[in-house]
């Protein structure tokens, strides 16, 4: 299992939302390879005791909902008990969603949603899913559904924390992972590297990302024998294969006006404010299509969340652009 690095404010938050709030539908949403599964399985040992079943579900290979409303309500049921139509599973499973203190959790949820369109649209073949959700989000009961997604649903029942006192959103919530910030160094520690004063610059570089960081580690272990000092003395920042093929995965997934918006936004040295953005994309793309571009890297986790509102990419994201593709000076 891989380990678990501090993380214990929002593992007290997704823990209070669950047992004192009771709320219906948590989403967990960051960056592919940020530590939500990670997360997710601690929870489940620290709360285990405060619910009847506790059930684990993947998306990684799309089930359609027929097929995942079988699987899982053989979970609470005899595969006998579960009915053949798709209206009697879910009036099953909101039932014994009332009748019993359940957890269901489900990851892996950005594969339910659209490649080449903004973020978080549900493709057509899946909005069972969304009409399934939305009936747990607004009907009465005592269980929870913590959903695990790196892109943030499109759809209102999934909204950032900061509205979580909004009535519209009394039984939904909505926690961000970002980076892992000091407790990053226990990964470094645990991978014996050197050079414990520059710790600090190594994590913010990588921005604190416990994957990014740790398939780093490892290659600074390989090639440097551990020295971060001697890593560092190159100028870029460098990223493994490992991190390579995960970013190309998500980048993939990016419509095209928000590829170039990316593109756009790699070339800055510094974070750089809506209206600037909005006038150096213009001849390109009308006001519309470019903020809810911004609106869809934001949900991506693409985007820094700079309190003043500045737009600047994930310095990973920044640096997997300038040296991928040839247009990036």
């Amino acid at each position: 299992m891989t380990a678990f690095y501090g993380r214990y404010e929002e593992l007290n938050s997704l823990k209070s939302w669950l047992i004192q709030d009771r709320i219906r539908i948590v989403t967990l949403i960051g960056m592919i390879g940020i530590g939500k599964t990670t997360l997710a399985i601690k929870l489940i040992e620290e709360i285990k005791t405060q619910f009847e079943y506790i059930v684990y579900r993947s998306l990684r290979y799309s089930p359609d909902i027929d097929s995942f409303l079988t699987d899982l309500l053989q979970s609470f049921v005899s595969a006998a008990a579960v009915p053949n139509t798709l209206d009697r599973q879910v009036d099953l499973l909101l039932k014994f969603l009332r009748k019993h203190r359940c957890l269901i959790i489900i990851d892996d949820l950005q594969m339910l949603f659209e490649t080449g369109e903004f973020a978080g649209q549900y493709r057509a073949e899946f909005e069972g899913y969304y009409l399934l959700f939305k009936q747990i989000a607004e009907l009465s009961h005592a269980s929870s559904l913590l959903l695990i997604t790196s892109e943030q649903p499109e759809d209102a029942i999934c909204h950032p924390a900061r509205c979580a006192n909004a009535s519209r959103y009394k039984f939904t919530r909505c926690l961000k992972l970002a980076g892992l910030g000091d407790s990053a160094k226990q990964i470094l520690k645990d991978k014996e590297l050197s050079d414990e004063e520059i710790w600090d610059t190594l994590i913010e570089k990588y921005c604190g990302h416990p994957l990014w960081l740790e398939m780093t580690a490892t290659m600074i272990q390989e090639l440097f024998a551990g020295s971060i000092a001697e890593f560092l003395s190159y100028p870029s920042l460098i990223l493994s294969n490992e991190i390579v093929s995960q970013l190309s995965r998500v980048w993939g997934r990016l419509t095209e006006s928000e590829k170039q918006l990316v593109n756009y936004l790699a070339k800055q040295e510094k974070s750089v404010t809506l209206v600037e953005v909005l006038q150096k994309m213009s001849d390109h793309y009308t006001p519309e299509i470019i903020l809810n571009a911004i609106r869809s890297l934001k949900r991506r986790c693409f985007l820094e969340d700079n309190r003043d509102g500045s737009l600047r990419l994930d310095r990973t994201l920044e640096a997997y652009v300038r040296s991928h593709f040839a247009d990036i000076a």
